[in-house]
């Protein structure tokens, strides 16, 4: 399910250009509320398979008219009113009440630029697209793919026009579904096609290293992409972020009409 809230807050304050890391933390403090116990759980476990753990909720930057400030790498927001789309992989059952959790809610995302906070004016749920096999889609977020290359202690962030980025994408999205489903995806995604279709644009964005208790800047890529896969891959895809690092912000897209 996909959430979009309108936001309003005195005109002008400011928050860290790259505040993306500011606003997983106010999701978790709003699944705190109102169950401490799985926000918990959440936060320092997920959903794991296979040694991978999915939180499986992913979200926009706040859109809306915004001004920035490049001599404090800040940015503020003129008018006050801004539009955040929030996006969580649950059951229908659950939809009412995830939707409920923002519901007049007063939302504070602080960055070392400074604060601002938000109250919720409204809160939609998005009608879900019609999911067909094939779909296009434009990531608003950049989309986080890594792989642990043999002789290298560290991760490598990888490029579309990298030997093994489809493999890893759709391989991603295999297990999203058995962590989703708690079963494995009984048809192969080998025959799989990902299609880039615009140039892709790296950007970095800070998530929390939770043993460093401070933000670090990860790269991912922003494009327009193709994608012919099974449509139960494609709506987890949609719902819970494609790539990796989804809880942070990455790989949040939107379907091109």
């Amino acid at each position: 399910m996909r959430l979009k809230l309108k936001l309003n807050t005195k005109p002008n304050g400011t928050i860290s250009a790259n505040y993306a890391y500011a606003l997983q933390a106010v999701i978790y403090k709003v699944l705190e509320q109102a169950d401490p116990v799985f926000s918990e759980w959440l936060h320092n476990k997920g959903y794991e398979v296979s040694g991978r753990k999915f939180k499986l909720f992913t979200f926009d930057l706040l859109r809306g008219e915004f001004r920035m400030h490049r001599d404090t790498n800040t940015i503020s927001f003129p008018t006050g009113n801004v539009e955040w789309c929030v996006s969580f992989c649950v059951e229908e059952t659950l939809e009412k009440f995830v939707m409920g959790l923002f519901h007049r809610q007063r939302l504070q995302v602080a960055t070392p630029g400074g604060r601002i906070d938000f109250d919720v004016q409204s809160v939609e749920v998005l009608k879900s697209p019609e999911f067909s096999e094939t779909m296009r889609f434009r990531a608003k977020m950049p989309i986080f793919i890594q792989d642990q290359l043999e002789g290298r202690t560290q991760a490598t962030y990888l490029s579309p026009e990298d030997n093994n980025y489809n493999t890893l994408f759709f391989g991603n999205l295999e297990r999203k579904y058995q962590a989703v489903k708690g079963e494995i995806f009984k048809h192969s995604a080998s025959d799989a096609v990902l299609k880039i279709l615009s140039a892709p644009k790296s950007r970095k964005f800070d998530v929390i290293k939770k043993e460093l208790n401070r933000p670090i800047s990860i790269r991912g890529f922003e494009y327009d992409f193709e994608i012919t896969v099974p449509v139960e891959l494609l709506q987890i895809g949609y719902d819970a972020g494609f790539g990796g690092k989804n809880s942070s912000g990455f790989g949040f897209c939107e379907v091109l009409r």
